[in-house]
């Protein structure tokens, strides 16, 4: 079997919705030069480190001549809807198993197969980390294309899903770059409540629910606290108001079906740092750490006691 259809073959036994290959290049850089020189990666500085390594997959694998892309789609119905009274909204993509420990394993027995297969290629795989473009060849591969919240858009799957990257040191068939279908549509442009949208395909981290309450690691902008509401892991607002999202049909997946939490405020407020550790050991939300959680937190319930007052 050839190389492509093997791999295609593999991944689609795995899980994965899609898959796609683009011809391992450079990536042009105005865009994520333009970005960071606007600070637009805010505390993310790793984002500035050698970003030619990000901006050129043969520079992180010796004679890459393929990125292979993969989709895999996630469960999206919500399990807390905005401003339920006393409850804390988490990003859809985080109420189940942490994606990492599922799709890694999946990608490494993929590359795993493809080398008893063909043994003389070489390959490197990531979820979600490392130095990838991975919107940008999710797009060079056919894909979608990339939306205005700059996020890649799947006519099947719409924004609702995880990328995973193979970089392989041999060359596959390249899909074609697919055009974008958004037209004059700009809702998650006007949805975004604190504008951190700032232009089709720029996001303003600084600005940015999601990154703020993930990565962020200093206090949240009083000026922004308010747009918050309920939020304590993440936002899929500029998702939730595209119209490609509201076509698709929602998915069921056993690993990453959403897990029964308690997300009320206030019992969220009482952890200690191993309940932390403990209740959120496979989840995405300890990404954020207890300080983050409890931050977070802390400014939802100031939400609470603000609409309460009105």
């Amino acid at each position: 079997m050839e190389l492509g259809s093997f791999i295609r073959e593999q991944s689609l036994a795995e899980g994965f919705g899609d898959v796609g290959f683009a011809r391992a290049g450079a990536v042009p850089g105005d865009i994520l030069a333009r970005w960071l020189d606007l600070g637009c990666h805010g505390e993310m500085f790793y984002m500035a480190r050698s970003p030619e390594r990000r901006l050129d997959p043969r520079l992180v694998l010796k004679g890459a001549g393929t990125v292979v892309t993969m989709i895999y789609p996630y469960p999206h119905s919500p399990m807390v809807t905005s401003r339920e009274k006393g409850k804390g909204i988490v990003a859809r993509y985080a109420l189940g198993k942490d994606y990492h420990l599922v799709l890694e394993k999946k990608l490494r027995r993929v590359l795993e197969k493809t080398r008893e297969a063909f043994p003389h290629v070489n390959g490197r795989a990531y979820v979600d980390y490392g130095p990838v473009c991975e919107t940008y060849w999710a797009w060079q591969a056919g894909l979608g294309w990339i939306g205005k919240n700059s996020l890649l858009l799947s006519r099947k799957f719409g924004s609702w899903f995880f990328l995973a990257e193979i970089l392989l040191d041999a060359v596959v068939e390249p899909g074609a770059p697919e055009s974008g279908h958004c037209g004059s549509c700009t809702a998650c442009l006007e949805a975004c409540p604190t504008g951190a949208i700032f232009e089709p395909g720029m996001v303003d981290s600084r600005k940015c629910i999601s990154y703020l309450t993930i990565e962020h690691r200093s206090a949240i902008p009083e000026e922004l606290k308010s747009f918050f509401d309920n939020r304590i892991f993440g936002c899929d607002i500029c998702q939730e108001v595209c119209p490609w999202n509201r076509k698709v049909q929602a998915v069921e997946d056993r690993q990453l079906n959403p897990v029964p939490r308690d997300y009320a405020l206030q019992s969220l407020a009482s952890l200690t740092r191993e309940d932390f550790r403990e209740l959120f050991r496979q989840s995405p939300v300890k990404r954020a750490g207890w300080e983050g959680m409890k931050r977070n937190i802390s400014v939802a319930m100031e939400n609470a006691e603000r609409e309460g007052r009105r």
